[in-house]
């Protein structure tokens, strides 16, 4: 009994049922529906299609709906560089049009103040500290 399961990423070059068929027939364990990309109509006619190939192959084939999480995006910066060196802070200005640097950078998602808290961990915070601007929390490091 094989214990690895195949998870295959379902997409515009693996939808036509014949190549779903074969998929299955391969040994697809999981259909990964990546909901970054496509309409909803499109997804839900590539787990209908998979349904059906997995039936016809008489073979279960689980479904992973991939959901994206929040877009966050930084903001312009000055002279588009910005350097930033381990153990010096960082400001995330949520929200903001302002031109950032190596001290305050814009973030495009408004709510990313309310969703973290100190002590958190961001993807950037093995170069540096974060703090969150505004609020009872203000000048608290986010590690």
């Amino acid at each position: 009994m094989r214990r690895t399961k195949i998870v295959a990423t379902i997409g515009p070059a693996s939808r036509d049922p014949d190549t779903l068929a074969r998929m299955v027939e391969a040994g697809m364990d999981v259909a990964r529906l990546n909901f970054s990309h496509a309409s909803l109509d499109i997804h839900a006619e590539n787990a209908e299609r998979v349904r059906d190939a997995a039936t016809r192959a008489g073979r279960q084939v689980a479904l992973l709906q991939d959901l994206p999480g929040p877009k966050i995006r930084i903001g312009r910066i000055q002279d588009d560089v910005a350097e930033l060196k381990p153990g010096e802070k960082l400001l995330l200005v949520c929200g903001s049009e302002e031109v950032g640097n190596g001290e305050r950078i814009s973030v495009s998602w408004q709510g990313l103040a309310s969703a973290v808290d100190p002590g958190d961990g961001l993807p950037a915070d093995e170069l540096a500290p974060l703090e969150r601007a505004g609020g009872e929390d203000r000048g608290q490091p986010i590690k």
